[in-house]
C-alpha cells in the first residue's frame, strides 16, 4: 500500500493498491456472482435531491442488506482491513480527525457500477464520519473521479484506488465517458464515543 494522509483541502486519505493481487481475486469473485443483482438508485438507498429523485443513474446494491452473516463476504470481510489499528494509528498521527475510524461502531458497505454515462451528483451524508471508496476495474476507463465542488477538488479514480473523506464534505462523481468502473464504498459512523471496533 501507497499511503498519502493530506489535509487540505479537507482532511482526506488516498491508498494505492489497497488490495493484495489474492484479496483482488476474491473479490473479483463475488462481484461475478452479484454483477446481475445489481439494481437501480432506489434498490441501494441512493442520495436523492429535494424533489426525492435520485441524483445517480449507476447500478448497486447494499452488501449488508444481501448477507444475513457478514462473514459469508469476502468484500465486507477484506474492506474491514480499514479498521486495523496499527493503520488507524498512521491516520491519527497527521490528524486526529480519524479517530473516528477507530472508535466507529457502525458501517455499511455497497457495491456499485458505473457504467458509460454514468455519474452521481455532489450531496453529502451529513451521517458518514467517514467513506472509504475504492474503484476496481478490469478495463481502462474515462471519468469517474471523485469531485468536490466547493474546494474545486478532484481525485482521479483508479483500479485498486482508495479515496477516504468526511461525509459532510459535499462530493460527487463525474460523468463516465469510457468503459466502466466498481466502487465498493464503506461508510463508517461513530454512533457512540468510545464505540467498539469492527
Amino acid at each position: 500500500m501507497n499511503i498519502k494522509i493530506e489535509n487540505k483541502p479537507f482532511p482526506h486519505i488516498i491508498i494505492e493498491n489497497y488490495f493484495t493481487d489474492d484479496e483482488c481475486d476474491l473479490i473479483w469473485r463475488e462481484i461475478d456472482f452479484l454483477y446481475s443483482k445489481l439494481g437501480p438508485p432506489e434498490t441501494f438507498f441512493a442520495a436523492q435531491d429535494d424533489d426525492d429523485t435520485y441524483i445517480t443513474n449507476s447500478l448497486g446494491i447494499p452488501l449488508d442488506d444481501i448477507y444475513r452473516d457478514r462473514k459469508i463476504s469476502d468484500i465486507l470481510n477484506i474492506s474491514n482491513k480499514i479498521f486495523d489499528r496499527d493503520l488507524c494509528k498512521k491516520f491519527e498521527s497527521k490528524n486526529e480527525y480519524w479517530h473516528v475510524i477507530n472508535c466507529a461502531n457502525k458501517d455499511y458497505t455497497k457495491l456499485r457500477l458505473y457504467n458509460k454515462s454514468s455519474s452521481y451528483d455532489s450531496h453529502r451524508d451529513h451521517w458518514v464520519n467517514a467513506i472509504v471508496s475504492t474503484t476496481l476495474s478490469v478495463d481502462e476507463f474515462l471519468g469517474g473521479h471523485l469531485y468536490f465542488p466547493n474546494q474545486d477538488f478532484e481525485i482521479r479514480s483508479e483500479h485498486n484506488k482508495t479515496v477516504i473523506f468526511p461525509g459532510w464534505v459535499e462530493h460527487g462523481i463525474t460523468e463516465i465517458r469510457k468503459g466502466s468502473r466498481f466502487a465498493i464504498t464503506k461508510f463508517i459512523h461513530c454512533a457512540e464515543v468510545g464505540g467498539e471496533n469492527k
